[in-house]
């Protein structure tokens, strides 16, 4: 988010080369963290049972996560091949401005999301969220053609939509991934989830690019809307982590009962 608001105005300061110089100033700095800071992690004792990694690369519900996140971020990274464009000849906003538009709607799509969030982890409504959350995204996309062609207005009601689902699925999907995911290959789930969400953000890029110059601004929408619809179908007959309570230990227990 943070990104998405500084970049235009870095731009108008820096320059395009610029902006990749701070990117890699900040991946310097990530590196650093990671070497001297984060502490190593603990050596767990080997499981008794043997590895099996398909059950994580071929288990259905693992499955359906990895489609979602690839077809997410290629959506994201596509229509925002489009949008800036359209931010500076549909709305008449300038590069440097366009945070005037990014900041309010991503803090008012947090605001929006906190509400099924907490109807989806405190009332068992998981599914629903998520289910919802790609619908809304589907809409999104349908809808952008003919939002956009109401200058700044429309798109920013797009930009709404689509940032309110975007942020729905980016909370839920790695915690559903943690909690669906064999304990002693939850590391290896996430790193296939985390590699197919990459693949994502670099396909998009190259969708993106290919379909505005070829078919125009509206094939990409559409074609987002096209994969949003079959990430929709394959996660229908997903199945939620079911909760585990805690039992209290039987000392416990007797004297509750006593």
């Amino acid at each position: 988010a943070v990104s998405l608001i500084g970049a235009p105005p870095l731009v108008a300061v820096v320059g395009l080369s610029g902006l990749f110089w701070i990117t890699a100033f900040f991946s310097l700095c990530g590196i650093a963290v990671v070497m001297w800071v984060v502490p190593p992690a603990p050596i767990k004792p080997a499981p008794a049972e043997r590895l099996r990694h398909g059950d994580v690369l071929f288990n259905p519900q693992l499955l359906r996560l990895n489609v979602g996140v690839f077809v997410l971020f290629i959506c994201q990274t596509a229509i925002f091949v489009v949008v800036p464009t359209l931010l500076v000849e549909r709305g008449m906003l300038p590069s440097p401005q366009h945070w005037m538009v990014y900041a309010p709607v991503l803090l008012l799509s947090f605001a929006v999301m906190i509400p099924p969030m907490l109807a989806a982890e405190r009332r068992g409504k998981t599914r629903e969220v998520f289910l919802g959350a790609v619908a809304t995204l589907f809409v999104a996309m349908m809808a952008a053609p003919f939002a956009i062609s109401a200058a700044l207005t429309g798109i920013v009601v797009f930009l709404l939509l689509f940032f309110i689902a975007l942020n729905l699925l980016e909370a839920l999907q790695p915690s559903l991934v943690s909690r669906l995911a064999p304990p002693h290959l939850k590391g290896f789930a996430m790193g296939v989830y985390n590699t197919t969400q990459a693949f994502g953000l670099f396909l998009g890029g190259i969708l993106g690019g290919t379909l505005a110059k070829r078919f125009g601004d509206n094939a990409v929408f559409y074609v987002c809307a096209g994969l949003t619809a079959f990430w929709f179908v394959a996660a229908w007959n997903m199945k939620p982590p079911v909760k585990v309570r805690p039992v209290a230990p039987s000392g416990e227990a007797s004297d509750t009962a006593r």
